[in-house]
């Protein structure tokens, strides 16, 4: 995946990961929540992509 350090993504949820261990973006919201997680060859994010940007 190829996501550059200055990307903006849209979070509309009131469900969230808090940063742990396996965190491995933070969404700079108050309060910080895992915006992505990674462990061995698993990776995943929320996000609503449909609002995050260009189609």
């Amino acid at each position: 995946m190829n996501i550059q350090s200055e990307e903006n993504f849209f979070f509309d949820n009131s469900h969230y990961l808090p940063v742990e261990h396996y965190t491995s973006v933070v969404a700079g919201h108050i309060p910080n929540f895992t915006a992505a997680i990674e462990k061995d060859n698993f990776f995943g994010i929320q996000f609503l992509p449909e609002k995050s940007g260009e189609p």
